[in-house]
Order: C-alpha cells, then structure tokens, then sequence
C-alpha cells in the first residue's frame, strides 16, 4: 500500500458514495472514527516516512471499508480505480529505493 495522499484520497472519494447497513461496516466507522480523534489530537509527522505516519494507524480500516463496500455494489473494479491502485504502488516502490539509496 503506497502511502502517497495524492494518490489514494481519491480512492477515498468512493467512501461518500457507498451504503454502509451491515453491522461491521458501522463498527468500521465507530473504530475509524475513535482512532482518527485521539490521532488528530495528538498530530505529528513522521521522520523517514514519507506521508503522515500516525494515519497509518487507521488507513487500514479505511481501506477494508472502502474494499468491502465496494465489492457489495460493484462486482468489479473500474479501470480508473485499477490505475490509482497501480499507480500507488509504482510511487511506493520508487519512493522506498530513493530513501534506501542515500542511507
């Protein structure tokens, strides 16, 4: 999973548009929503990560919500959905071999 904001909150979009009805989609956004708020009181900013680290502790969520909901409306993936997912992991690769060279 890249962890480029450009890239991946425009996955995230996709959140607004789906139904959440099912028990463990609700105890996702309660868990989501719990984690985001004792984060964001305590902001900071990773050292040699590139994006924001204490959002790592929630994205997952985020990413199984968005994933789960997803499959139930639309069985399959559009292109444009495939391409950021591509594209996201292409950056991550490229960016951890930038990092790994100058240490």
């Amino acid at each position: 999973m890249g962890h480029e904001p450009l890239y991946y909150v425009t996955l995230f979009l996709d959140l607004f548009c789906l139904k959440y009805n099912d028990l463990i989609s609700k105890q996702l956004l309660l868990s989501i929503a719990v984690v985001a708020s004792c984060i964001f009181a305590y902001y900071g900013i990773g050292y040699i990560q590139f994006g924001y680290r204490y959002s790592l502790d929630f994205l997952p969520f985020l990413f199984f919500l968005l994933i789960r909901n997803y499959q139930n409306e639309r069985p399959q993936l559009s292109l444009g959905f495939k391409k950021i997912i591509l594209l996201t992991a292409l950056t991550n690769c490229y960016l951890v071999l930038t990092i790994l060279q100058f240490e």
